[in-house]
């Protein structure tokens, strides 16, 4: 069943920690979903990694390029990408944000 959602993008070129303006061969997209659509996608690819972050409250999920996580105060988020120049799946958070804000 289709449902709308609520979430945001960036085309960019480079890494996502330093991205650059994209250029032909170089052209990437990261998503950021959030509230319910976020919530569906983090209770279906479960259970929560082990040792994800350092404050136990923010709970992490991944499969393979899919990252998900729950805080308390902010509620569900799902970071994922695409290497636009090649279809291939890639991350779309960085690194520490995960755990941070």
């Amino acid at each position: 069943m289709q449902k709308n959602f609520s979430g945001s993008y960036a085309i960019y070129g480079g890494y996502l920690d330093e991205a650059v303006a994209p250029i032909a061969g170089d052209t990437k997209v990261a998503f950021r979903l959030t509230g319910a659509a976020a919530k569906d996608m983090f209770e279906a690819i479960g259970p929560d990694m082990r040792d994800g972050c350092p404050d136990p409250h923010i709970r992490i999920r991944n499969r393979d390029m899919l990252l998900c996580r729950h805080r308390p105060k902010d509620g569900y988020r799902c970071d994922f990408g695409f290497d636009l120049s090649t279809g291939l799946s890639i991350a779309g958070a960085v690194g520490g944000v995960v755990c941070g804000e």
